[in-house]
Parts: C-alpha cells; sequence; structure tokens
C-alpha cells in the first residue's frame, strides 16, 4: 500500500460565480489492486462517486468498462476510508 501523506489537494474553483480557494490536509491511502479483488463495497462506492461528479451514469454501462479492466487504483481517505 502506498500512503500519500501531507497537503493533498489546494486549488482554485468558480461556484456560482463566486471564486473560492480550498486548502485539504489529509493523509490518503492509495492501492493498486486487481479488479477481480473488489469488494463490492468497494465497487459501489465507485460507481456513487462517478454518479456524484457526472451526468448520465448508467450502472451497467460502469460495471461493463470495469469488467474490461484488469487493475485499479483506490485511494481512501485514511480517517473515513
Amino acid at each position: 500500500m502506498t500512503h500519500i501523506v501531507g497537503r493533498f489537494a489546494e486549488d482554485n474553483f468558480i461556484v456560482n460565480n463566486q471564486k473560492i480557494q480550498i486548502s485539504i490536509d489529509k493523509i490518503m491511502n492509495s492501492q493498486l489492486i486487481r479488479t477481480e479483488e473488489l469488494l463490492s463495497v468497494d465497487v459501489e462506492e465507485m460507481f456513487v462517486l462517478l454518479n456524484n461528479h457526472f451526468q448520465g451514469v448508467k450502472k451497467d454501462v460502469f460495471h461493463n468498462d470495469l469488467n474490461n479492466k484488469n487493475w485499479v487504483i483506490l485511494i481512501k481517505d485514511e480517517q473515513t476510508n
């Protein structure tokens, strides 16, 4: 498991025509894992994350795409996992 420690993100965003700056200090853990070793909870969380950030995501298309992959990189917050 690879550990990414320290300032993970710092960026400026425009939200509702207002500029905001975020700065997040987190410890993130990453793991390279074969897709057949993914837990069902991880697959569901991956779908929810994708669906929350993109419009028109379809579960069957997501699963078909994932089934055509050999590996994924899981990145999780150390505190909340």
